[in-house]
């Protein structure tokens, strides 16, 4: 039993320690800070350019302001739910048109990869056929000569 919590540590360790020198951990970290600055900039654009002409169409200060009061010091804030509830679809809504057009450029690649080693196929096919046909022709013309040569 030790013998193996002592395998499964090893490969633990092993596992991470090949994790880190890969860099994938670096990837994660910049991935991670970039989601978060990405978040803040989102949440900006909601905040300071989309939602003051909404205010102002509402005729409020700010989404963020409504709430109900139960009591003096106690109150439901709404607004603030709706706010983030807005920020978390636009945010989603960015994320996924970036991620849409980013897959639409990897099929457009491959699709153009995928044509470019057809068309060569389709060219070593054809090449291949011509020489097939030039063999046959030899091969025809070998065998018309010995007939003749027999008559």
């Amino acid at each position: 039993m030790n013998k193996m919590n002592f395998e499964n540590i090893k490969k633990f360790r092993n596992g991470f320690k090949e994790f880190i020198i890969k860099g994938d951990i670096i990837k994660l970290i910049v991935a991670f800070i970039m989601g978060q600055l990405f978040t803040k900039v989102i949440s900006s654009l909601s905040t300071d350019i989309i939602m003051p002409p909404i205010n102002l169409l509402l005729n409020r200060h700010s989404i963020r302001d409504w709430k109900i009061n139960l009591n003096n010091n106690i109150s439901i804030n709404y607004g603030n739910f709706l706010q983030n509830l807005f920020e978390f679809f636009l945010v989603s809504l960015v994320i996924y048109t970036i991620l849409i057009y980013i897959y639409q450029k990897i099929v457009k690649t491959n699709d153009s990869s995928t044509q470019s080693n057809l068309q060569k196929k389709e060219i070593y096919a054809t090449t291949e056929l011509l020489e097939l046909e030039k063999e046959k022709i030899q091969i025809l013309k070998e065998i018309q000569k010995k007939i003749s040569e027999q008559k």
